[in-house]
């Protein structure tokens, strides 16, 4: 493929896939990812060993074109791999590491960061998302980040996110926030500082931990936001009213 067909790099501009050719990409990336997670069969008659070779072959025929210059010369490389000397676990593992790139590359299942959190967090979660399939730990610990500011944002010292989580809690905070919360305060320290957790290529742990600060930010954000405009919407002497009724029932 002559590199003059692929997109221009220096445009920073990527053609758009046809709906068709979005879907079968995204078929495609889904199947590798799929290989993946069950690859040890023990019987070797359940897989197919040509599959990874087909998808190499899906791969460079619909995104070999849009995407960048250095991914396109990847695919090429795993596609003449395929062809001269196929070793099916190597090919896979190529296209394993190879498919996030596609997917960020052409903004398959981008998550963007809820709209609530504060514009600094937003930067640190969108340059995660962007790193993401690049540098796993390094998207890691930025969504780490976004949790230790988000607690600063809520009124905790953000000096040792742990000792937050738990003044969070003392505060009524609801045990699945917190258990989300934890995710990636652990994950995230792992990415910093290894120990048990490989994280090593591992873009679909970063990707459920980009969805969990967003159903954190929903929580502890966006739904008490919602709830204090929907009370404000109240009549003022309904308003009045409740807040009468609360005051004869707070304690001496």
């Amino acid at each position: 493929m002559k590199a003059s067909e692929r997109i221009d790099m220096a445009s920073n501009k990527t053609p758009d896939l046809g709906p068709a050719q979005r879907d079968k990409l995204q078929d495609v990336i889904r199947e590798i990812k799929v290989r993946r997670r069950y690859s040890s069969y023990e019987d070797f008659e359940l897989r197919d060993p040509y599959a990874p070779r087909h998808w190499a072959s899906q791969l460079q025929i619909l995104a070999g074109r849009v995407v960048p210059e250095h991914i396109a010369e990847r695919l090429d490389s795993i596609n003449a791999e395929a062809e001269d000397d196929y070793d099916e676990n190597k090919v896979q593992e190529d296209l394993r590491a190879i498919a996030p790139l596609i997917e960020d590359a052409l903004g398959l299942n981008r998550i963007a960061p809820n709209r609530d959190l504060p514009e600094d967090i937003q930067r640190d979660f969108r340059e995660a998302q962007a790193i993401r399939a690049l540098s796993p730990r390094g998207a890691a610990a930025l969504l780490r980040l976004c949790i230790q500011k988000l607690c600063i944002h809520l009124g905790e010292q953000g000096k040792n996110l742990n000792q937050d989580i738990g003044a969070l809690v003392k505060k009524g905070l609801s045990p699945r926030i917190q258990q989300a919360l934890d995710i990636v305060r652990v994950i995230g320290n792992e990415a910093v500082h290894p120990g048990t957790i490989d994280l090593e290529d591992d873009v679909d742990t970063t990707s459920t931990l980009l969805v969990l600060v967003n159903r954190i930010a929903d929580a502890l954000i966006t739904q008490p936001k919602e709830e204090r405009e929907w009370y404000d919407s109240l009549p003022e002497s309904k308003r009045q009213a409740i807040e009468r009724r609360d005051s004869k029932e707070a304690p001496d």
